[in-house]
């Protein structure tokens, strides 16, 4: 016989089984740590990755039907005044750069696409801007002689 004194072969079955735990146990370790760092991989892309063609499109229709709107429509004067509609589509995309720290509307993160949607459609234009266009909109009085 080559067996061990004092050692029995449940206890041999049990060292194997702890052994086995061991393995399973350096083996989840791994696997967390892949989650862990996919995890870190993922959340980089989401805080990088920019707004998509289509929510580029909807956010310009968003700006545009905001501005229309303070222009008093396409059929108004100070829509047809190019100098005054520039400004006012200048005023809204220079706080849209603003509040989210972007170049241009292009580069804003996907991220925060629903809350820039909800910024312009909150938007209000500045008070000196919409005192120029109510007074450009406002009917030419005529003056009899």
């Amino acid at each position: 016989m080559n067996e061990i004194v004092g050692q029995s072969k449940d206890s041999e079955q049990s060292l194997q089984v702890i052994e086995q735990i061991a393995q399973i146990g350096q083996a989840l370790t791994q696997v967390s740590e892949q989650f862990t760092n996919h995890e870190k991989r993922i959340e980089q892309l989401e805080d990088t990755m920019r707004v998509n063609g289509v929510q580029e499109l909807r956010i310009d229709k968003a700006v545009k039907h905001k501005v229309v709107s303070y222009l008093g429509g396409k059929d108004s004067r100070a829509y047809a005044d190019r100098s005054l509609r520039a400004r006012t589509f200048g005023a809204i995309n220079r706080e849209i750069k603003l509040k989210f720290g972007i170049p241009r509307r292009a580069e804003l993160p996907a991220k925060d696409y629903q809350q820039a949607m909800a910024f312009i459609d909150s938007w209000m234009i500045d008070k000196v801007l919409a005192d120029e266009i109510r007074q450009v909109n406002q009917p030419l009085k005529v003056v009899n002689q």
